[in-house]
């Protein structure tokens, strides 16, 4: 079974408390920076992908495709979006980048 080889993150957060979502697998973490949720979800990505390795395929393909709601990601792009030109006081800060699926190249 091939997987991605990257899957889409959303952080938002403000000094001391941040959470970051993993769109495409529905994942999340928090933490009280940007870098510690990062690293949590990268972690949280690679322990996901390692733990299907031993799953049946159609379990695989079920799990892979296990994304947040559609509403979830479209608030996330509107935020995204807004805070590009939102130039207010607003002190909440939003990211969103990828995050390779390791082991995605190897297969299962």
């Amino acid at each position: 079974m091939k997987y991605p080889e990257y899957v889409r993150i959303y952080a938002e957060g403000r000094p001391g408390q941040w959470e970051a979502f993993c769109l495409d697998l529905d994942l999340a973490v928090q933490g009280t920076s940007f870098p510690e949720v990062k690293k949590k979800i990268e972690d949280q990505v690679e322990l996901f992908v390692e733990s299907l390795h031993d799953l049946p395929e159609a379990d695989q393909i079920r799990m892979l495709n296990r994304k947040v709601p559609l509403w979830f990601e479209l608030r996330a792009a509107w935020k995204l979006l807004c805070a590009r030109w939102d130039k207010s006081e607003d002190r909440r800060q939003r990211a969103e980048f990828e995050v390779p699926m390791h082991g995605a190249a190897a297969g299962v």
